[in-house]
């Protein structure tokens, strides 16, 4: 009687577990998207992840930085012998380029630049940055104010993986996750 009582309570509890721990692609913790839309994410380049780590992990602010803007461009018109401004036409990832900046979001352990301060490089531009980390910060703000805790964490590393082996899409899921309740945002900078 005893051994079915336990089998019995096994069973529900391995039920329940399965209800509770959602191990499948459902799980936005497991299976995460980067999408550039997303008010909750930031994309880093060229940033020195074992120092960035260090400070996290120190609990440390941790600085974000937005590209300068575009050299503004005087052209001569030649017919009427007038100046005109023109901004460049330059992506983000062709800017970087241009700055001698690594535009990968795969980033290198070992960082090889010289860092004037630590900081966390974004590629955007300071009217996206200022949008971006107002929204990043606002759903920083709004969890804490719904559940009492910061849910913010900084992703150091996603491993690819398919939920079953016919699965076409993969899942993407983050391998170090760091508790990042010192974000800031008022770096502007190269």
């Amino acid at each position: 009687m005893e051994s079915k009582t336990r089998s019995i309570i096994k069973k529900g509890l391995d039920q329940l577990r399965n209800k509770l721990l959602d191990i499948s692609g459902r799980n936005a913790l497991i299976s995460f998207r980067h999408s550039d839309l997303s008010k909750g994410q930031i994309q880093a380049i060229h940033t020195p992840l074992e120092e960035i780590y260090a400070e996290l992990r120190e609990e440390k602010e941790v600085f974000f930085k937005a590209f300068p803007e575009p050299v503004l461009e005087i052209q001569l018109d030649q017919e009427l012998g007038t100046n005109q401004a023109a901004f460049s036409h330059i992506t983000p990832k062709e800017h970087a380029i241009l700055l001698g900046l690594n535009p990968s979001y795969d980033l290198q352990l070992k960082y090889n630049g010289v860092a004037e301060e630590l900081a966390i490089q974004t590629m955007l531009f300071p009217d996206k940055f200022f949008k971006k980390m107002t929204g990043f910060l606002d759903v920083q703000q709004q969890d804490i104010k719904e559940t009492g805790v910061n849910c913010m964490h900084a992703c150091f590393g996603f491993l690819e993986w398919y939920e079953s082996p016919s699965s076409k899409c993969p899942i993407i899921s983050p391998l170090l996750m760091v508790y990042g309740h010192h974000f800031c945002r008022h770096k502007f900078a190269i």
